[in-house]
């Protein structure tokens, strides 16, 4: 009993400074963070929870889930403080995503428990709870680890059917994956509905049992994937039906597909192998077994020795990987739905790696010093370009995974046999580096990659004052101040406002614009994080 107590107990420390340590303390970050708060900020603020919007216009970014989620935190966290004001906090913009890190984690868990053993399940849980963008999204107000949370739910659901031969248990299950997806689908829209039967329909197909899917169960889960996701959208679409159409269909799903985004960045010939050095950096550090855990499971697979359910992830993993290398928008976090299954075989190859594999293990110890090496070297350059106020503190989170690395490679050679226990070293850490993350880099580097502190100064102004935001992209001027701006690119524009307003204007820019206004009679009042108040008194 003890035992027991001590064990939870370490696992509720490990979850706190792994996603809730100081979760709240930095400002939401530009751009996506302050976006997605903005459409909380209105919802609770409006209480229409149906339409999103933006500044006051409809913008049908993403469907309401993850909205939904943070908007219920609000009302939590001004319960718990006794506060009516209803403050889209930081916090509860967060807390979704942190608690539902958490249940992540149980749910591959208890994946790795259909077809392996305890030790199997909690390294599976572990590999999960550890990489590099767990830790990076349970810390974001982002409506990633909800989508992947929900899809996780749904092909655990589907390896359960697929194990199960009592006919009530199939029935429940196929319901619960129905479920899971249509909620899926309220979050980030119909890529679940795409995903996930394209992965079942691979599975039936490789172990010939394609018949499954004229069955009753299979019916069940599309009736309740359609009728958990889709009056949303019905809804919606009857309101609201030009933006709907422009906003959710045409831009956020065919145009994204099917033209890049950022077509600096994606949409040419090596963009389609871009997925590949964002798995090995972002499911860091487990990344460097994970070539060693495919190649094992391929093996038991030509075998006929994989369970159904770990045949399931390693297509879910293919499914996920070439869906998104062929989309022309691609962002580091797209695949991250994949990473669950990806615990999952790297968990179950460190439980069950016998002698024969000793050098895939010396191998992925040392390619996970050169990458500790390079991600080094990377966050330095970056931190000295972008943040250089950051440098000591990022450059020190970097030593942080090679050092890791040095230690698990110095504990293995110790004992080359004890590999289960090698997990425990490198998730060691992991929280280390979440610990100092949120502890040192996150606090430093708030101050440019937000507008908060700058936005104080907007306190003192009154209502009637013209704000104009001159060639500035930044979502947290909107959420933080709660004002109206003037966006521009034109200077022009701003000094024919200066010429004719009765009240002061107030002009924001980046630091290397500010000249620009100086030179008209403009007065610096703040600069911070790179972005210049000026006043025209």
């Amino acid at each position: 009993m003890k035992n027991k107590l001590l064990s939870v107990l370490i696992c509720i420390i490990a979850f706190y400074f792994l996603y809730f340590h100081k979760l709240g303390n930095s400002p939401l970050f530009d751009p996506d963070e302050p976006i997605y708060g903005k459409f909380v900020q209105e919802m609770v603020k409006s209480g229409d929870y149906l339409t999103p919007s933006y500044n006051g216009k409809i913008w049908y970014d993403k469907p309401p889930l993850f909205y939904w989620l943070s908007s219920f935190c609000t009302y939590c966290t001004e319960y718990v403080t006794s506060n009516t004001s209803f403050r889209v906090s930081e916090t509860a913009m967060r807390l979704p995503s942190a608690v539902l890190g958490v249940l992540l984690v149980i749910l591959v868990f208890f994946w790795g428990s259909i077809a392996g053993n305890f030790s199997a399940s909690l390294l599976s849980a572990i590999v999960m709870a550890t990489c590099l963008q767990q830790i990076i999204l349970c810390h974001a107000a982002v409506t990633d680890i909800t989508l992947t949370f929900f899809l996780t739910l749904s092909l655990f659901s589907i390896s359960n059917w697929l194990e199960s031969e009592n006919a009530k248990s199939r029935h429940l299950w196929a319901v619960i994956a129905g479920i899971a997806a249509g909620l899926a689908m309220l979050t980030k829209g119909p890529v679940s509905i795409v995903l996930l039967p394209a992965a079942l329909i691979i599975h039936l197909a490789i172990t010939k049992k394609l018949r499954q899917l004229l069955s009753f169960d299979t019916l069940l889960m599309v009736i309740f994937s359609l009728l958990v996701g889709l009056p949303w959208f019905i809804i919606s679409w009857k309101l609201h039906p030009e933006e709907f159409y422009h906003d959710m269909i045409l831009v956020n799903h065919i145009q994204r597909f099917l033209k890049p985004e950022h077509p600096d960045q994606t949409g040419h010939f090596f963009s389609y192998f871009l997925n590949i050095p964002i798995l090995f950096i972002f499911f860091f550090p487990w990344s460097m077994f994970l070539i060693q855990s495919l190649r094992n499971s391929y093996r038991r697979f030509k075998n006929m020795q994989l369970p159904e359910s770990d045949l399931l992830a390693l297509i879910w993993i293919g499914v996920v990987f070439c869906f998104f290398s062929i989309s022309k928008t691609q962002l580091v976090t797209y695949i991250f739905p994949l990473y669950p299954a990806a615990a999952l075989i790297v968990g179950k190859w460190f439980a069950n790696i016998t002698g024969d594999e000793k050098i895939g293990v010396e191998k992925g110890l040392k390619a996970g010093l050169g990458m500790s090496l390079i991600l080094l070297l990377t966050i330095s350059i970056a931190a000295f370009n972008k943040f250089p106020e950051a440098l000591f503190v990022a450059s020190s989170g970097g030593a942080i995974f090679l050092l890791t690395f040095f230690v698990a490679f110095r504990f293995w050679k110790k004992d080359p046999m004890n590999y289960q226990k090698l997990p425990f070293v490198m998730a060691l850490g992991m929280i280390f580096f979440s610990f100092w993350l949120m502890e040192f880099i996150l606090p430093v580097a708030g101050a440019r990659g937000s507008t908060r502190d700058i936005v104080k100064e907007f306190e003192v102004l009154s209502p009637e004052e013209k704000i104009f935001s001159y060639r500035l992209n930044r979502p947290s001027l909107p959420f933080y101040s709660q004002r109206v701006f003037e966006k521009t690119e034109e200077s022009e524009e701003i000094f024919k406002a200066v010429a004719l307003a009765p009240k002061n204007v107030e002009v924001l820019c980046k630091d290397s614009h500010a000249e620009i206004f100086l030179a008209k009679g403009g007065k610096v009042k703040k600069s911070i994080g790179g972005v210049t108040l000026l006043a025209f008194r």
